[in-house]
């Protein structure tokens, strides 16, 4: 299938919408939050001081100058003004509580996941790592470096995003890479203005090897690679820089989704 051949078949319709029968199964809907079972869990230090620049001036292409003492006064900031938590509602009908983050994300789902590698950040040990948003702490999956093995540029800190798809086809079903792609474009942008906010700047990486990386990642069941970021540092800041790639987890079958 090609991409306007999926484009067309998955647009919105007078006649699409009125022939739907899809409803929300919310008994099978899709944990929001990805997490490693037994590895080491590194807290970061909650509410890292705010980016001395605002956000009016970041969209502008202005770059802050809020420095870290170290690696995890680093990630910290990074992450918590580009992919944390930003407030938890209950629905008052069921009781149940939700999350919202500081990144957008169609119907609020979440597919994107921030995967990073790390090596020489200062009293941060070299390795592979996932964040998790729900206690702002990165899970050490692997140790070693890992950055020279993901693409041909160096960096203290390189970062893989991927999708989940499921967590959009639930809702979204045939239509769900769509909102992979919306999504992606969400995250990367907030990592990117998190990072100039911080004293960095960013830049465009692309044509790397999607098996490669998702290999070197520990990543199963990939597919669907996307453009690459880079983010370099300004001043005395670390650097980092970063790759999205989606992830295909198993979920129900859309057909013209997987084709």
């Amino acid at each position: 299938m090609t991409w306007l051949e999926y484009h067309e078949l998955t647009k919105h319709s007078a006649e699409s919408l009125r022939r739907t029968q899809h409803y929300l199964d919310w008994a099978n809907m899709p944990n929001p939050f990805r997490h490693y079972e037994g590895v080491p869990v590194v807290d970061l230090p909650a509410d890292p001081p705010a980016p001395q620049i605002s956000a009016l001036e970041v969209l502008e292409g202005k770059t802050g100058n809020t420095l870290a003492r170290d690696g995890v006064g680093f990630l910290s900031q990074l992450m918590f003004y580009s992919a944390s938590i930003s407030a938890s509602k209950r629905v008052p009908s069921t009781g149940a509580i939700y999350s919202l983050r500081v990144n957008p994300s169609s119907g609020n789902l979440h597919p994107t996941e921030f995967h990073f590698s790390t090596h020489g950040l200062v009293d941060w040990s070299d390795g592979l790592y996932h964040y998790r948003p729900s206690s702002h702490v990165a899970e050490q999956r692997a140790i070693g470096d890992f950055s020279g093995k993901l693409v041909d540029t160096r960096a203290p800190l390189l970062f893989v995003l991927t999708s989940i798809a499921w967590r959009e086809a639930w809702k979204y079903r045939d239509r769900a890479y769509r909102y992979c792609l919306h999504d992606i474009g969400h995250a990367w942008q907030a990592l990117t203005l998190a990072a100039r906010s911080i004293g960095c700047e960013s830049f465009a990486l692309g044509h790397f090897s999607d098996d490669r990386v998702a290999e070197s990642c520990l990543l199963r069941h990939h597919s669907l690679t996307w453009p690459a970021e880079g983010i370099w540092p300004r001043r005395n800041q670390p650097a980092a820089s970063c790759l999205h790639k989606p992830q295909l987890r198993r979920g129900r079958s859309y057909p013209a989704f997987r084709s």
